[in-house]
């Protein structure tokens, strides 16, 4: 997911967007942190936290964390992942609910938590687009109906890197994928030429060892 998460972080520093990294899992908050340095969204495109991006703590309770937070984000997190008021934090201001979002992304490792974004975000919330990045058989049956969009991961990920000229790992994984595909193919196609030479040979042979010993 780690490619993912910094090809999409770059697309948004590069189109001066803004985003709220919700944190509903143990490990987010590293991850996205990570995600942001490695990325070089701060060097490279002048995106600032707390004005132009925001990491929450982890919010602890997985469905209850996501319907608490799209019904009263400011009650859900007292702070920023880095401790500071969020009533200090410029981006943090207008936001009340999820309504005042303009795009809900989600990504996952749990295949449940698809029900869950569905159920508290998508479903109560119909006017911000919900789209997904993860497999597209945990959230098949909620696309396009309630998901707008999916990023099917490998290929989802090489799909937008190119669409947003923003190469990446993905790119990478699916020409290395695809070199394979042709490889093998080749080595199939060479394996039923030779084959069927020699079967060919054979033939002849045959036909030669009946003239010579039965005339």
């Amino acid at each position: 997911y780690g490619p993912g998460y910094q090809v999409i972080t770059k697309y948004l520093a590069s189109r001066k967007l803004k985003a709220v990294y919700v944190c509903v899992s143990d490990v987010s908050p590293l991850t996205v942190e990570d995600v942001i340095k490695s990325s070089g969204v701060e060097a490279t495109y002048g995106w600032k936290r707390g004005e132009d991006y925001v990491i929450t703590p982890y919010i602890a309770g997985e469905e209850t964390a996501l319907a608490s937070f799209a019904s009263d984000v400011q009650g859900t997190v007292a702070t920023d992942y880095y401790g500071t008021p969020v009533s200090q934090v410029p981006l943090m201001k207008n936001l009340r609910t999820l309504a005042d979002f303009k795009l809900a992304i989600a990504s996952y490792g749990t295949f449940t938590f698809a029900d869950m974004f569905a159920r508290q975000w998508a479903a109560k919330y119909p006017s911000v687009p919900w789209i997904v990045f993860g497999m597209l058989g945990t959230v098949a049956a909620y696309y396009p109906s309630l998901a707008r969009g999916v990023l099917d991961l490998d290929r989802g990920g090489a799909e937008f890197e190119v669409l947003t000229r923003l190469p990446g790992v993905y790119s990478s994984r699916m020409d290395a994928r695809n070199l394979y595909g042709f490889t093998l193919v080749a080595l199939l196609l060479a394996g039923n030429v030779a084959y069927y030479q020699t079967v060919g040979m054979r033939k002849r042979v045959g036909a030669g060892f009946e003239r010579a010993f039965f005339g």
